[in-house]
């Protein structure tokens, strides 16, 4: 749809709105895959630093973030991670 202002096409605003729905749940799922990803780098020996760096963020930064997930968090994290790998690569 074109607007009579500018020649930009609009999409409906309910076809933005789901985009908007899909995109935040994408990104729950990658905020899910990151912590999996920190727990099991924290479990294989990387230090917070090494952690922070790959991030883009501090060691303090990390720690802060990831470190109060809990024992079972963690847990879940990582087989939640470990399962959906798997699924692709069936």
């Amino acid at each position: 749809m074109k607007t009579s202002e500018t020649s930009v096409d609009v999409a409906p605003a309910s076809s933005l709105l789901r985009d908007i729905e899909i995109l935040v749940i994408e990104i729950a799922q990658a905020e899910r895959d990151l912590s999996a990803l920190v727990t099991r780098a924290r479990l294989d020996g990387a230090s917070w630093k090494q952690v922070g760096a790959a991030l883009g963020i501090s060691a303090q930064a990390a720690h802060q973030r990831w470190s109060k997930l809990g024992p079972e968090t963690h847990r879940r994290l990582q087989a939640e991670w470990v399962r959906k790998n798997d699924q692709k690569e069936n």
